[in-house]
């Protein structure tokens, strides 16, 4: 149980300091992050993977490689939608419509930016994407 414990742990923290990583630019120390999360998830400590597979997404974006970002934005959307985790929903179709932004199809985009904004407001968050005071 004491190793359970450990393991359960140190998935629930590695996954916000690869969070951290990708916001301070270092995009491979996140991908290795996220990538050890993951490997936890697979031994049955699920807490955290969609929270890595989140920010292996972010950590796609902001690497230039937008295509393999939706990838991993649909496997945490899908996670996150079934666990319950909205407000980690609304961040996939948030990046998900600025992934789709990036690679040109501004219909997909605007659907997934869409279905971010609405989520945002049915669970009164302020959409990080709009000027102070316009939410």
């Amino acid at each position: 149980f004491d190793r359970m414990r450990h393991y359960l742990g140190l998935s629930l923290f590695l996954v916000p300091l690869a969070a951290a990583s990708v916001l301070a630019g270092n995009a491979a120390q996140a991908r290795a992050l996220a990538a050890r999360a993951l490997d936890l998830a697979r031994n049955g400590h699920r807490c955290g993977e969609a929270g890595a597979r989140y920010v292996l997404a972010e950590a796609d974006v902001r690497e230039g490689e937008p295509a393999s970002a939706l990838k991993h934005y649909a496997e945490a959307l899908d996670l996150a939608l079934t666990r319950g985790m909205r407000p980690l929903a609304a961040s996939c179709h948030h990046g998900a419509g600025e992934a789709y932004r990036r690679l040109g199809d501004e219909t997909n985009a605007r659907d997934s930016l869409g279905l971010a904004a609405a989520l945002h407001l049915e669970l009164g968050m302020v959409n990080a994407t709009e000027p102070a005071g316009q939410a």
